[in-house]
């Protein structure tokens, strides 16, 4: 494994039904209204400003959100 650091300058990460209806999304992309934070994340309540998930962390979210997977 190596100690590099990878830097995010844009990115979008969405979960998705089969009916093409998004469950979540994490982004960084410029928002209307401003967020105090760039990152943040779209879910079924709104948006709301979070730290950007680790694969980890996005998986568990997923397991959370769908068990069966």
């Amino acid at each position: 494994m190596s100690d590099e650091v990878v830097e995010k300058v844009a990115y979008s990460s969405q979960y998705q039904d089969a009916r093409g209806i998004m469950i979540f999304r994490y982004d960084n992309a410029a928002h209307r209204p401003t967020l105090a934070v760039l990152a943040h994340k779209h879910d079924l309540s709104g948006v709301k400003p979070t730290e950007t998930p680790n694969r980890e962390q996005a998986l568990a979210e997923l397991v959370e959100k769908q068990p069966w997977i």
